[in-house]
């Protein structure tokens, strides 16, 4: 696990290298953001990015929230994700400063391809994911979320976004994110999202 300090506090993350780096070559840069109540490690022992990222040619990172206790639902590791329904969100968290500042951190340390920063994640940190693209769109070139359609809270963060490709992901018999909400996602992408020619 490794940190970065900012905003007054240490930030954790994992960063998963590709086996064969070499400095000379550039690297995609994918973060893969934690649900609610997750963290890191449940990130990487629950997707493929690491075996995947050892075939491809990208880095994986794995950011994770503050801890703010434990609370229903979980053991508080819980996004800034702009749906303004999390505990974090009533803290003055700057979650899109920590993924900001942590993309500078990397492309010091790595040889990452700027033009190619990507961000996913599911429920929690695909909702994260979504505000990343709007808040920080001359960082994100795209995003990809499971389990997050795009809430209304999130239109006051996507003012003057530049263009970021957008890909939501739910499924049928989901309860907690039912696909009905997902048909508003397209409406509102159009209207607050992506900017028009």
């Amino acid at each position: 696990m490794d940190s970065i300090f900012h905003d007054d506090r240490y930030r954790s993350y994992i960063a998963h290298i590709h086996p064969e780096y070499d400095a000379s070559n550039q690297y995609e840069l994918v973060f893969v953001l934690h649900g609610g109540t997750g963290n890191s490690t449940f990130m990487i022992l629950n997707t493929s990015f690491n075996a995947v990222n050892d075939t491809a040619n990208f880095i994986a990172v794995y950011p994770q929230r503050i801890y703010t206790g434990p609370n229903i639902g979980g053991d508080g590791h819980h996004w800034v994700d702009g749906r303004l329904t999390t505990i974090p969100d009533s803290l003055g968290i700057d979650d899109v400063g920590f993924i900001s500042s942590l993309i500078d951190k990397l492309s010091i340390e790595y040889s990452i391809n700027l033009t190619r920063v990507y961000a996913t994640g599911i429920s929690n940190g695909g909702y994260m994911a979504q505000r990343l693209a709007c808040e920080l769109s001359e960082k994100i070139t795209a995003v990809a979320t499971v389990a997050a359609t795009f809430p209304d809270s999130l239109k006051q963060y996507c003012l003057n976004p530049d263009p970021v490709s957008i890909l939501v992901m739910n499924g049928t018999n989901d309860f907690f994110v039912p696909t009905y909400t997902a048909g508003m996602v397209a409406e509102l992408v159009d209207t607050y999202y992506l900017p028009t020619a």
